[in-house]
């Protein structure tokens, strides 16, 4: 089981260095991941490893639509317009302090670059798609898709790797549908950036807690 400390690690917000992470290692890390936990078992869930020129490709796209304000629209529309007002406080908490820790280490950067340094995956050297098939994609593909990020996540950390969950990988589908043509009706649910963390540019992390244990957990006698 994860220590605290380590839990934080997986969690940051990375850098990496340019280093390609080796198949071998990739697949040891998919192999531990693919373990996870599922409701009722369907396993409707498919990962596409981009790396080299597609990679490349992708991130060139991704930077020029959020230095361009294109409006997105995920496979999976999120709930914003609906979120509980705990939600919206939680993510504001931690925003503010991430922008704190940003201004304190003197890396607040201009939109522009921080949009570009996001569309880059943050120098990643490898993107993770994690699609679902679109028949479950209901309640069963939210939990076994958490499920299934929350176990590679660790994995990765568990073999040097750092990770970075991203929504904002798949917020334009469309470059993914003409990168991976033959996706054959998986929606696109989310991106893992992967890599070897660059310790010289460790990058800005969430220091604030994802979300208060008093919040997490009512306990009933």
């Amino acid at each position: 089981m994860p220590t605290h400390e380590e839990s934080s690690e997986v969690r940051g917000v990375p850098a990496y260095t340019s280093d390609p992470v080796p198949e071998a290692l990739l697949r040891e890390t998919l192999d531990h991941a693919r373990w996870a936990p599922s409701w009722h078992n369907p396993r409707g869930w498919h990962i596409w490893a981009l790396t080299g020129d597609a990679l490349q490709c992708f991130k060139d796209g991704l930077t020029e639509k959020l230095l361009a304000d294109a409006p997105g629209h995920s496979d999976l529309e999120g709930p914003e317009s609906a979120w509980p007002e705990l939600c919206l406080l939680r993510t504001a908490r931690q925003m503010a302090a991430h922008e704190e820790d940003q201004a304190t280490a003197g890396q607040e950067g201009t939109r522009e670059e921080q949009l570009t340094d996001l569309g880059r995956l943050f120098g990643a050297p490898c993107l993770l798609v994690y699609g679902v098939d679109c028949h479950v994609a209901g309640p069963q593909g939210c939990i076994n898709s958490g499920a299934f990020v929350a176990c590679l996540c660790h994995a990765a950390h568990d073999s040097g790797l750092s990770t970075c969950v991203l929504a904002t990988a798949v917020k334009y589908p469309e470059l993914l549908h003409e990168l991976l043509p033959d996706h054959h009706g998986e929606l696109f649910a989310v991106g893992v950036a992967v890599g070897y963390p660059d310790t010289d540019d460790a990058g800005i992390g969430f220091t604030e807690e994802p979300i208060r244990f008093d919040d997490l957990v009512s306990w009933v006698e």
